[in-house]
């Protein structure tokens, strides 16, 4: 077991040093820019005013079926 997890902090080791490799190299070659591009693109950020009303309206929607659901059930069954 004990060598079970001293391969697991080598590999961890290794793969966070070619992470940092790679970041470094991307940064010296000015690829980061391109990168934080395509990522602001995909990424949802928690102070946009997007997420903001998104959230609203999901809060809205848990709120209606919170009571139509119930209502349904209860009243509008067909028997």
């Amino acid at each position: 077991m004990r060598h079970w997890i001293t391969a697991v902090q080598v590999a961890r080791e290794a793969t966070d040093k070619k992470e940092e490799e790679q970041y470094l190299g991307e940064l010296k070659e000015g690829k980061m820019e391109e990168n934080e591009a395509q990522l602001k693109s995909s990424v949802i950020y928690p102070q946009d005013i997007w997420k903001t009303y998104f959230d609203l309206f999901v809060a809205i929607l848990i709120i209606y079926f919170c009571f139509s659901t119930p209502y349904r059930l209860s009243f509008l069954t067909e028997e």
